[in-house]
């Protein structure tokens, strides 16, 4: 997949040629599909998108003016979603069907840009936007094109208001706490993307580029990442897998053992997912995911060994225990 996505913010001049030559290395010479439903007047947005050369210099068709929707996203050759207001492009999109060819034609190779909302939609759900909820999309499921959240036109620190001839500070949420309290309910690592940024996603690439931005994790702390910095090591999900063979005399103790307790235990120290797997064939699989490879170092370091070293004491391989271990990217 080749999946651009940008923050937004791209007003002066300096920041539409950034935007414009990372838009010609992910289009080419291809026309592009313009998702405008993200803003009410669909007409105006193409016009400012062709009058502030973010067409670079390519045929750039509103999807508005199509007469079906499905297909010419099956066609497009590259599709850019524009910015705007995230519940009502995610909206239109269930409206117009359109989450399912769009996923499928990514998944194919079909290069995506999306700013702002584009860029929200394209997360796992729609969870992490700023703005104003002025209509109910069916669910806040969003494309899912990547395995991580963005919270885009990110900034750190307070808010300021003028008093006078002084500025005040506001004693709003901040930010970070916002985000903090996303992860008080959900596991997905999160991007605060500053203004100006994009996010390059290619070949399990996540290269930050035009702006810092800020990464969180549930129950780490958050990272600061400058410009040309890979931030796949704390995005990328990986799945870790035990594959075990056991006696039959030690199996009742060891499921009761795993069931009751280790799955738990894994899930305590840092796993976002346990399961228990009877494989075809003969033996078990115990299969974790974890949020990033960052993760699961931390769990290597300051967990695993001291619960290996329990399974161990408890079901050694000298009474005829076999266990063989393998990390593996997710990247579905």
């Amino acid at each position: 997949m080749r999946i651009l996505l940008g923050s937004g913010g791209f007003r002066t001049p300096e920041r539409l040629g950034f935007l414009r030559q990372q838009m010609q290395a992910l289009f080419g010479d291809a026309d592009v599909l313009f998702i405008p439903h993200a803003l009410s007047d669909h007409d105006g947005y193409v016009r400012m998108m062709r009058e502030r050369g973010l067409d670079v210099g390519r045929r750039l068709v509103g999807l508005h003016t199509l007469p079906d929707p499905v297909a010419a996203v099956e066609n497009a050759a590259g599709l850019f979603v524009g910015g705007g207001n995230t519940f009502r492009l995610l909206a239109e999109l269930y409206r117009m069907n359109l989450l399912a060819p769009i996923r499928r034609r990514v998944g194919a190779g079909m290069p995506y840009l999306g700013v702002s909302a584009g860029c929200n939609v394209a997360c796992p759900t729609m969870q992490t936007t700023n703005d104003m909820p002025i209509t109910r999309p069916p669910s806040l499921d969003a494309l899912g094109l990547v395995p991580f959240q963005v919270n885009a036109h990110y900034f750190s620190g307070h808010h300021f208001v003028k008093d006078g001839d002084a500025l005040v500070e506001h004693f709003g949420e901040t930010r970070d706490e916002r985000l903090k309290e996303f992860h008080e309910m959900n596991d997905t690592p999160v991007v605060g993307l500053a203004e100006g940024g994009t996010l390059w996603c290619e070949g399990g690439m996540v290269r930050l580029a035009g702006a810092m931005a800020r990464v969180f994790r549930r129950g780490l702390p958050p990272v600061d990442a400058a410009p040309d910095r890979d931030l796949a090591e704390w995005l990328t999900p990986v799945a870790y897998s035990v594959f075990i063979t056991v006696p039959d005399a030690l199996l009742p103790a060891w499921l009761t053992w795993m069931r009751t307790r280790h799955l738990a235990d894994v899930l305590a120290a840092g796993a976002l997912s346990a399961d228990l797997i009877e494989l075809d064939g003969g033996g078990h699989e115990a299969r974790y995911r974890f949020a990033s490879r960052e993760a699961f170092a931390a769990y290597e370091r300051d967990h695993a060994p001291r619960l290996r070293a329990e399974g161990l004491s408890l079901f050694p391989v000298e009474k005829g225990m076999q266990y063989r271990r393998a990390l593996g990217t997710l990247r579905g």
